[in-house]
């Protein structure tokens, strides 16, 4: 399992900076944020799906770690599309959405991060991450009619602390990585 994540670092490094980026465009520009958070968020979803599904794929990926990947690729790449497809329609529910969504990719990196406790020791970035997406989601749900300022602050908080979670988990994969290759030598 260390091999596998190990050669995916770059995946999950993407889906790090997408996340941060993201993050940073809801902080600074929340009102022209809300105008386009349908479209926005139908991006992002996308491309963490279609990333995720990229990983899962990979001939290195295997047997439950392989299925997790795709779920959660799947549900995002969904997401995704649904939100770019009818944002008009999803604009309207797009709050209480993305609750859920953060709440069931919380879940399912949660339950990856548990299984790799097995193989990498004292790695804790990717429940990090998982558990600020879970917390973040029940907010949302909880309080779905927030003012949509508030609401786009949150997901840009939310999209800038877990990118940057993610970007560390993909450092520190690749500095496994470099450990590995150095013991090959």
């Amino acid at each position: 399992m260390k091999e596998i994540l190990v050669a995916m670092w770059s995946a999950i490094l993407a889906r790090g900076i997408v996340s941060v980026l993201f993050g940073l465009f809801a902080i600074f520009w929340p009102a022209q944020f809300l105008q386009f958070l349908a479209l926005a968020f139908g991006a992002y979803a996308l491309i963490d799906g279609l990333l995720t599904i990229w990983s899962a794929l990979s001939p290195k990926a295997e047997g439950s770690n392989r299925v997790l990947l795709m779920i959660n690729g799947v549900i995002s790449a969904i997401v995704g599309l649904a939100a770019l497809i009818i944002p008009g329609q999803i604009a309207v529910y797009l709050i209480l959405l993305i609750g859920l969504w953060n709440i069931a990719m919380g879940v399912l990196q949660l339950v990856a991060a548990i299984v790799l406790r097995k193989e990498l020791e004292g790695e804790i970035w990717l429940a990090i991450a998982a558990i600020i997406s879970i917390l973040f989601g029940a907010a949302i749900v909880a309080n779905w009619v927030w003012g949509v300022i508030a609401v786009a602050l949150l997901i840009g908080i939310a999209a800038l602390v877990v990118g940057v979670a993610l970007i560390a988990f993909a450092w520190r994969l690749r500095g496994i990585g470099n450990q590995l290759l150095a013991r090959e030598r």
